[in-house]
């Protein structure tokens, strides 16, 4: 029960909240009419939603009893990355923000392909599939990189499969 510091999940929180501050304030101006607000409040606390969630499951202590003593926590964790953070970050981004990180040639249409409501359903169900495969869910307590891997796996995923449902396209 001891606190055990995640730098990287600080690190990674820093990075979302001032990239979205960023985009808000640098490059939202000049992607929208004048007098328009480049994201609204709504939206704005969708992300705070998002990033809080994010932030209460993947650190202290939340992380730690999921890793080293209940799996079920572990599971928890594993539901707050693919059915809370997901669509709580998707709808914090309005549609000029997610133009301008896609654009609109070749990698907007293979991320509308990936989005689809079938194929990223698939996708998703399949990794959710893997992930309970006995082999890899052993070598993933042991080994640090594959299991931040399989996390960033099931939150990509997940994202995909947010996106016909609440998407900013």
């Amino acid at each position: 029960w001891a606190f055990n510091a995640h730098p990287e999940v600080w690190a990674l929180v820093v990075f979302f909240v001032g990239a979205y501050i960023y985009m808000a304030r640098v490059i939202g101006p000049s992607a929208v009419p004048a007098g328009v607000a480049p994201v609204s409040r709504r939206q704005v606390a969708y992300f705070s939603g998002a990033v809080a969630l994010f932030w209460f499951a993947a650190d202290w202590p939340v992380h730690d009893i999921g890793e080293g003593y209940l799996y079920s926590v572990h599971m928890f964790q594993h539901m707050v990355f693919s059915y809370f953070v997901p669509p709580l970050a998707l709808m914090s981004i309005p549609t000029w923000m997610a133009r301008a990180l896609v654009g609109d040639g070749r990698a907007y249409r293979v991320f509308r392909f990936f989005s689809s409501a079938v194929v990223a359903g698939v996708i998703f169900n399949m990794v959710v599939m893997l992930l309970h495969v006995p082999g890899l869910v052993n070598a993933s307590t042991e080994n640090g990189p594959l299991h931040y891997g399989l996390h960033l796996l099931v939150v990509t995923t997940a994202l995909l499969m947010w996106c016909p449902v609440v998407g900013p396209f």
